[in-house]
C-alpha cells in the first residue's frame, strides 16, 4: 500500500527570512623590497591563512599604492591597501560578496644596500682623484 500524501491537510506557509552569512576568510599579507623611493609593492603577495574558498571559486589580489615610500613595515589595513576579488567562472561570477575578509601580516621596505655601495664607489673614485700615486689600501686608514 502506498503511504498516504497528509500535505494536503495543511496550509503551509513559510515565515520570516533565511539568513546567510559571508564566509570568513583570513587573508595574509607578505613580501618585501629594498628602498627604491616608489609607493610601488614590488614583490608583495597575499594567501589564506584561515578559512577556505567555495568548490569552484578562485581568488586574485590587487595592491595599492603604499602609504609612503620610506623604510618600514606596512600593515594592509593602513600601509598598504590588498584587494581580494573571488570569482567562479559559472554565475554569479563575482563571488566577493559572499566572504568576509580579516588582513592579516605586513609587507617591508628595506633599507637599500645599493646607496651603501655607491658611497663607496664614489668614495673610492675621489680617492684616486686626491691621490693618484698612493695605493687604495691607504684608504681604509684614512
Amino acid at each position: 500500500m502506498a503511504p498516504l500524501s497528509r500535505t494536503s491537510n495543511y496550509a503551509i506557509t513559510y515565515a520570516g527570512n533565511f539568513i546567510v552569512s559571508p564566509k570568513p576568510i583570513t587573508i595574509s599579507l607578505a613580501g618585501s623590497k629594498p628602498y627604491d623611493t616608489t609607493t610601488v609593492a614590488t614583490g608583495a603577495s597575499a594567501s589564506i591563512s584561515s578559512g577556505t574558498l567555495i568548490a569552484g571559486d578562485s581568488i586574485g589580489y590587487a595592491y595599492g599604492p603604499l602609504s609612503s615610500a620610506i623604510v618600514g613595515t606596512y600593515l594592509p589595513t593602513t600601509g598598504l591597501v590588498v584587494t581580494p576579488t573571488v570569482t567562479n567562472a559559472t554565475a554569479p561570477i563575482t563571488r566577493t560578496g559572499s566572504y568576509t575578509f580579516t588582513l592579516a601580516g605586513s609587507y617591508t621596505v628595506n633599507k637599500a644596500l645599493r646607496l651603501r655601495s655607491q658611497y663607496v664607489r664614489q668614495r673610492i673614485q675621489l680617492w684616486r682623484r686626491l691621490h693618484p700615486q698612493q695605493p687604495l689600501a691607504d684608504l681604509a686608514a684614512a
